[in-house]
C-alpha cells in the first residue's frame, strides 16, 4: 500500500513538472513571437577615459594616467523597427593632460615645452574643459540587454582652459592659456554590452591653435557607463 501510495506521488510529481516545462516553453515561445517595439535608452552617458597626445615626441614626457571625463544627456530617436537609431545631445568634456614640465610662449609666438625635475612639484597638468554636441550613429541588438556599437562625433567649445601645480609652496592654477585650440571636433566610438561599453576619441583638431604650432591631437580611451 505504501508502495503504492509512492508511486502515484511520484507520478503527480512528474506530471506536475512537465506540465509546468510546457507551459514555460510555450509563454518563451509566446513572447518570442511579439513584436519588437524599439525604445529610447542611453539617454545619460558618463564616460572616463585616459587622456593622451597622438605623435607627441617623446620628451613631451606626458604621465602615462592622464584621467579625463564626459558626461552628456542625449536624445535617443530609433529608426523604426531597425537596429538603428540617431542620437544627439549636449554635454561637458574635461581633457586633463599631466605633464613632466610645461608649454611656454616664446619671444616669436611659437610654442615650447619645458622639462621639469619630478623633485619641484607632485602634480603638474594641463586641464582644457568643453561644452559639447554630440551626435551618433547607434547599433544595437534588439533585446533587453544588447550588444551596440555606436559611432559619432562631437562639435565643442573650449570654456574654461587653466593648469594646475602642486609642490611644496601648496596649489597655484594659471587660467586661460595662450595658442590654445578653442573648437574641437572629434570621432567618437563605442562598443559594448547593456549599461557598459568600451569607449574611445580621437580630436580632429592639434592641441594648439597657431600656424607653427605642433599637430598634438587629444586623444582618449576608456570606459562608458549608460545611468539612463
Amino acid at each position: 500500500m505504501d508502495m503504492a501510495i509512492k508511486a502515484a506521488r511520484m507520478r503527480l510529481f512528474l506530471l506536475g513538472y512537465l506540465l509546468l516545462s510546457v507551459m514555460s516553453g510555450i509563454g518563451q515561445s509566446d513572447q518570442s513571437k511579439r513584436p519588437f517595439i524599439p525604445q529610447s535608452r542611453d539617454r545619460f552617458v558618463l564616460d572616463l577615459h585616459n587622456d593622451f597626445l597622438m605623435r607627441a615626441p617623446e620628451n613631451l614626457n606626458v604621465r602615462s594616467w592622464s584621467p579625463g571625463f564626459n558626461a552628456a544627456l542625449m536624445f535617443d530617436y530609433p529608426i523604426q523597427k531597425s537596429f538603428f537609431s540617431l542620437a544627439f545631445g549636449v554635454g561637458f568634456s574635461s581633457f586633463n593632460l599631466h605633464t613632466k614640465g610645461f608649454f611656454y610662449r616664446t619671444y616669436d609666438n611659437k610654442i615650447q615645452f619645458i622639462e621639469l625635475p619630478t623633485t619641484l612639484y607632485k602634480k603638474n597638468k594641463l586641464s582644457v574643459n568643453f561644452i559639447e554636441v554630440p551626435v551618433e550613429l547607434r547599433i544595437r541588438t534588439k533585446s533587453e540587454s544588447p550588444y551596440k556599437i555606436y559611432l559619432g562625433g562631437t562639435i565643442g567649445c573650449a570654456v574654461n582652459t587653466h593648469t594646475k601645480t602642486i609642490d611644496d609652496d601648496g596649489k597655484r592654477k594659471f587660467f586661460d592659456i595662450w595658442g590654445l585650440e578653442k573648437l574641437r571636433y572629434c570621432a567618437t566610438v563605442r562598443v559594448g554590452k547593456g549599461k557598459l561599453a568600451a569607449y574611445g576619441f580621437f580630436s580632429f583638431s592639434p592641441l594648439f591653435r597657431l600656424e607653427n604650432a605642433p599637430l598634438w591631437n587629444p586623444s582618449g580611451i576608456g570606459l562608458s557607463f549608460y545611468l539612463l
